[in-house]
């Protein structure tokens, strides 16, 4: 579990690298007012927030996980114990979720588009 959040952490600094490059071309560009509408219909813009959604989804559905299971195995007066395959199939599931999450708003769909 701690491995996604490293892994989620890792792809938020790869976003805020890619934002910053871009951010300096827009600079250089001139006036970001012009720009705007062509920068935010961009594939580049549309790949960054799905980056940034994936990234900062994970590390807390990660870190939420990580919690309850240590409060159930601390606060359980039976001493439940967590397989690990159970742990790694809701892993599995809530990084499928975090992916869905993040990709369904920029499908074009007129009924997702209207929301």
């Amino acid at each position: 579990i701690t491995l996604q959040v490293y892994f989620f952490d890792m792809i938020m600094g790869v976003y805020q690298s890619l934002i910053l490059i871009a951010t300096l071309i827009i600079s250089l560009k001139g006036d970001y007012c012009e720009f705007d509408q062509n920068w935010r219909a961009s594939t580049y813009c549309i790949a960054l927030g799905v980056l940034y959604t994936v990234s900062s989804h994970g590390s807390l559905l990660s870190i939420v996980m990580l919690s309850v299971v240590r409060c159930i195995s601390v606060l359980s007066d039976n001493m439940i114990h967590i397989r690990c395959s159970f742990i790694l199939w809701v892993s599995a599931a809530l990084i499928c979720f975090n992916v869905l999450n993040s990709i369904v708003p920029v499908i074009p769909l007129p009924y997702v588009q209207n929301l």
